[in-house]
């Protein structure tokens, strides 16, 4: 035990010399003075930016015009630049958005103009983008309308080819003239509820 306190003494001295003499820097460059904190802004930040872009493209699909919002030509059957009543639907329901409706629109590319074979690329390719010009001019016709309420609005249409998310209201059709099928056949049978005997 003898010098014990001297020796413990000398030790301190040293190490406090030491440590005033290189400093903090040797100590953080061995360990991350800011764990976990720096990790968890990192984990924090990558489900924000999942969350962020999912919730995006749900709001482009929010905003879009599909091709069964559009009439058919009458007579030929072909993809036309009218809008039927489903359409204008959506398109009341995008003008009412409270505080403020979000003045950038999406139309989705004119797929209903179907592929033949036989007719070069290019042929198909102006005919949809010469039909998606036109209905886009036909959003912002009616757009214009409908925000004039609310003291106007410029309002943006771009073209983009999503896949919907839905099924239209015609797709559980049979036959060419899309007829629409019996509701009882769409519902399964457990939830249609016998009919009372009075």
């Amino acid at each position: 035990m003898k010098g014990f306190i001297k020796h413990s003494a000398a030790v301190a001295l040293f190490g406090a010399g030491l440590l005033a003499v290189i400093g903090c820097d040797c100590y953080r460059s061995i360990v991350d003075p800011c764990w976990p904190e720096r990790y968890n802004s990192i984990a924090r930040k990558s489900v924000r930016d999942m969350a962020n872009a999912q919730a995006d493209k749900g709001h482009i699909l929010e905003q879009t015009v599909w091709n069964w919002h559009w009439e058919a030509d009458p007579k030929t059957g072909a993809a036309s630049d009218r809008l039927n009543p489903a359409g204008m639907a959506v398109l009341q329901r995008i003008s009412r958005t409270l505080p403020c409706p979000d003045f950038q629109l999406y139309l989705q590319n004119a797929q209903d103009i179907p592929y033949v074979e036989g007719v070069p690329p290019e042929k198909l390719v102006r005919s949809r983008n010469e039909l998606n010009d036109r209905r886009a001019a036909a959003i912002q016709r009616f757009m214009a309308t409908q925000a004039a309420l609310h003291g106007g609005g410029n309002f943006q249409v771009a073209v983009h080819d999503f896949a919907p998310t839905s099924l239209p209201a015609y797709w559980p059709t049979t036959g060419e003239d899309r007829i629409l099928m019996n509701v009882k056949n769409l519902i399964p049978q457990n939830f249609i509820q016998p009919p009372v005997n009075k």
